[in-house]
C-alpha cells in the first residue's frame, strides 16, 4: 500500500519493524482491523513524505512542483525525470532524508457477513455432521484474494469446532478434564466440511482503497448457521454449544423427537 500510494515499485521496499518504546501510541491491530488501521496510518504518513520528495525533486530539477508525479519509482514532469534512487542519493549528499511518521486512530468501519450451513443429523446416535458452509463476506476491496479466502476458511473451521466438538469440562477437585489436544477435540483436516468463500466487494470511503477487515468475521456467523441448520433438520433449537452426541440426544428426547 505504501508503494502504491507513493508510486514506487513494490520490489524496492524494505520492511523495518518499529519499536513500541519509540513509536507513538495507537489503538492496536485488534478487532479484524490490522490491514484497515495500518493502511490508514500509512496513508497519513505517505502524504507529507510524497510532498517532501516532490518538493526536493522540483528544486533539483528546476521545475514547478505541481508538474511532477511519481510512477514506478520515476519522478517526471515538465520534460524532465529522475529516479527515486538517484534523487535519494543526491538528497543524502545534502544531508537531507526523506522521512515521515504519523499516528492516527481511524474511524470505525463495520464489516458485514452471512453464512449458511448444510448438516446431517443422526437421530439415533446424536451425531451432527457439517457437510458444507457457504460464507459470504463484505470485505470492502479484496487486497490479497488468497489470504482473504484463507481467513474465511480458517474462521469457518474454527466455527465448526466451536459448534460441534470443542468443549472445556471442569471436574470438581480435579480441574479441567481437557488438559491436552488428545482430550480437547479440535477438528482436523478430515473433519472440515466443504467451504464456499464468497467475496462481496464494496467501497468503504473510510478505508484506503475502500478496504474493510475480515479476521474474526469468518468465525462469528458459523455457529448460528450450523445451529439453525440443525433446527431445520430436527425441529429442535439448541442453545448450548458444542452439539455433542449426548447433548443432541438429550435435546431430541426432551422435544419428543425420539
Amino acid at each position: 500500500m505504501a508503494c502504491e500510494l507513493l508510486g514506487l515499485p513494490f520490489e524496492t521496499a524494505v520492511m523495518k519493524f518499529g519499536d513500541t518504546a519509540s513509536a507513538s501510541f495507537d489503538i492496536g491491530s485488534h478487532a479484524s482491523r490490522t490491514l484497515y488501521s495500518v493502511s490508514n496510518v500509512i496513508s497519513e504518513a505517505a502524504k507529507p513524505l510524497k510532498e517532501d520528495i516532490l518538493s526536493f525533486a522540483a528544486n533539483h530539477l528546476k521545475v514547478p512542483q505541481e508538474s511532477l508525479s511519481i510512477k514506478d519509482g520515476i519522478i517526471s514532469g515538465s520534460g524532465k525525470e529522475i529516479s527515486i534512487k538517484e534523487l535519494a542519493t543526491i538528497a543524502h549528499s545534502y544531508g537531507h532524508q526523506f522521512l515521515s511518521s504519523a499516528c492516527r486512530v481511524p474511524p470505525n468501519s463495520l464489516p458485514w457477513y452471512a453464512q449458511a450451513a448444510e448438516v446431517e443429523v443422526d437421530m439415533e446416535l446424536g451425531l451432527v455432521k457439517v457437510i458444507k458452509v457457504a460464507a459470504a463476506h463484505d470485505v470492502g476491496k479484496v487486497i490479497n484474494p488468497a489470504l482473504c479466502e484463507g481467513q474465511i476458511e480458517g474462521g469457518v473451521a474454527q466455527g465448526v469446532g466451536y459448534a460441534t466438538r470443542e468443549e472445556m469440562t471442569y471436574e470438581e477437585g480435579k480441574g479441567f478434564y481437557n488438559d491436552g489436544f488428545h482430550k480437547y477435540m479440535l477438528p482436523t483436516a478430515d473433519d472440515i466440511c466443504e467451504i464456499e468463500s464468497i467475496f462481496v466487494e464494496s467501497n468503504d470511503p473510510k478505508g484506503v482503497f475502500g478496504i474493510k477487515g475480515i479476521g474474526e468475521c469468518g468465525v462469528n456467523p458459523t455457529l448460528p448457521a450450523i445451529f439453525s441448520a440443525v433446527e431445520d433438520a430436527t425441529g429442535v433449537r439448541f442453545e448450548v454449544a458444542p452439539l455433542t452426541p449426548g447433548r443432541v440426544l438429550e435435546g431430541l428426547k426432551k422435544a419428543g423427537k425420539i
